[in-house]
């Protein structure tokens, strides 16, 4: 995994979602002083503060701070930092609508549309999705794992990951879990393999408890 190899994924990426019609918006993949993020980006602290999630959500759609949103309203965010070769820091992201507003305002496009089933089922909760990995962790009296899924931004919620992930694997996880029939048509592209995979490196603690291990 280097950073021209994952800039040309995350455009590969972007550019599939689009013609299959799963990215209404989208931002340019770019690749600035080895970090690959999108055009525009800005500080993402909003993301993390102690506000309502209508307002991080609202805060993140009028910046476009965003790799590309589907047409429920979910937004991907794909940010990776390396040293020169070496990743050392990904943020993974997938935010949903808070409120689903577009479903809302005109329910007739999703009432029969299977894509879109679960994301409008009354009973759903929109959550956050987010996998993190630093190489450089420090070390503290509660231990964090280098890679570690979070669900719903809970501070203490760190799944371990076993190891780091490439753009595709994170978007074919959210499309398998949270929308399903569109995953087929992603699936089907022949994607050209441009991100080799990368060795675990979880501490042994890790390993003992319940884990995603990536395949």
């Amino acid at each position: 995994m280097n950073p021209k190899n994952v800039l040309k994924e995350v455009t590969n990426i972007t550019m599939e979602l689009v013609r299959i019609g799963l990215a209404d918006e989208f931002s340019i993949p770019i690749l600035n002083n080895n970090s690959v993020s999108w055009s525009g980006c800005k500080d993402l602290s909003i993301s993390m503060r102690n506000i309502p999630y209508k307002e991080i959500y609202k805060k993140i759609i009028s910046d476009k701070s965003f790799n590309f949103k589907f047409p429920d309203g979910g937004v991907i965010q794909l940010l990776y930092h390396f040293d020169n070769e070496e990743l050392i820091k990904h943020r993974l992201a997938f935010f949903p609508s808070p409120d689903f507003e577009e479903f809302q305002n005109n329910p007739e496009i999703y009432e029969n549309d299977e894509i879109y089933g679960d994301v409008v089922d009354k009973q759903v909760m929109p959550v956050i999705v987010r996998i993190d990995y630093d190489k450089n962790e420090v070390e503290s009296e509660l231990h964090h794992p280098y890679c570690h899924l979070t669900l719903g931004q809970y501070k203490n919620c760190r799944i371990p990951v076993d190891k780091p992930i490439s753009p595709k694997q994170f978007i074919t996880f959210i499309l398998e879990n949270f929308y399903y029939v569109p995953t087929r048509a992603f699936l089907e592209y022949d994607f050209k393999k441009y991100v080799d995979d990368v060795e675990s490196n979880m501490h042994e603690e890790d390993m003992s408890k319940i884990h995603l291990k990536i395949v």
